[in-house]
């Protein structure tokens, strides 16, 4: 990575495995014949206070679902998503009703769906296992943000 934030990239990004980690979002196998192991792409953002100075960089690991074949890799897709009209004013109308709420963290929902279809993944640029160099991520429980299996799981969980 050639930036001046470069130690801080890669702290961002040692954070963003560690939780992928403990969301037991991949497993590093051989892949299965008849498979084919999509790219991953590290998406980064600098997020600055109101007076420009940077408070965080964060980073994200995300499948390049783009080069996912229709009935090959997956079968439906689908991502049910609310207005943000509705999703501002359940928490007014329980407000108001004396109702409780409880909150959910959508920026991670698709860590909590399960896949259906077997997916792999390359390992991701700059985290690659040094044992196990040719070995692919299988996608499983706790699927990896944008791959395409994903998006239609966070809605199906009871």
């Amino acid at each position: 990575m050639q930036s001046k934030h470069r130690d801080e990239w890669r702290k961002a990004m040692e954070n963003e495995m560690k939780s992928l980690n403990d969301h037991h979002t991949w497993k590093l196998l051989e892949m299965q014949p008849g498979h084919r192991a999509v790219g991953g792409k590290w998406v980064v953002r600098i997020k600055r206070d109101p007076s420009g100075k940077i408070f965080k960089f964060k980073t994200r690991l995300v499948a390049k679902r783009y080069t996912q074949r229709p009935g090959i890799d997956y079968t439906e897709m689908f991502a049910p998503v609310a207005r943000k009209d509705s999703t501002n004013i359940v928490p007014s109308i329980a407000a108001v009703q004396g109702m409780e709420a409880e909150n959910v963290d959508g920026a991670i929902a698709f860590l909590y769906g399960d896949i259906d279809e077997e997916n792999y993944m390359d390992q991701p640029d700059g985290f690659e296992d040094e044992k196990y160099p040719n070995m692919k991520c299988k996608l499983h429980a706790n699927g990896l943000t944008s791959s395409t299996s994903t998006l239609t799981q966070w809605d199906l969980i009871d």
